[in-house]
């Protein structure tokens, strides 16, 4: 990835941290055979700024309508439709409809944690844990009161 999209990725980031958490999206993982599918809801509006991955995968939509933004190019998903993720990619999302996202990865682990360290970059500014819920809540409240006052 060049500076230059680093650089846009990072001011995007930096925004959607100062605006209110989601607290509402659902994560479920299931494991088959060497496979680990990663499923996420979301509601209507979310914008999801995803970690660096460390593997190739799959996303895919499984239901609803998610917009990609990955490696300066952007496409929109409907249920069935699959993208190829490389190493190193950060995917960007929205979602305009109640929607399911999917990745898919290749992996014998089961273990989240183990899973996280193995697939994510680790970002300690990440305000989300491996099941999209916010860390530390009270934390993120005090530090939009501060950026906003």
């Amino acid at each position: 990835m060049d500076t230059s999209e680093k650089e846009k990725i990072d001011n995007l980031r930096e925004f959607v941290t100062s605006l209110p958490q989601l607290t509402n999206m659902v994560t479920t993982h299931h494991f088959a055979g060497g496979m680990y599918l990663r499923k996420v809801w979301r509601a209507a509006g979310t914008l999801v700024c995803g970690r660096e991955h460390l593997t190739e995968h799959f996303f895919m939509c499984m239901s609803g309508q998610i917009i990609v933004y990955m490696a300066g190019n952007n496409v929109t998903l409907y249920p069935g439709d699959i993208i190829s993720c490389p190493i190193g990619s950060i995917k960007i999302t929205y979602s305009p409809v109640d929607s399911i996202g999917a990745n898919v990865f290749k992996t014998n682990k089961t273990d989240l944690a183990e899973l996280e360290a193995e697939l994510l970059v680790d970002e300690p500014g990440c305000m989300y844990d491996f099941d999209n819920k916010v860390k530390d809540l009270q934390l993120n409240e005090q530090k939009l009161k501060e950026l906003i006052l």
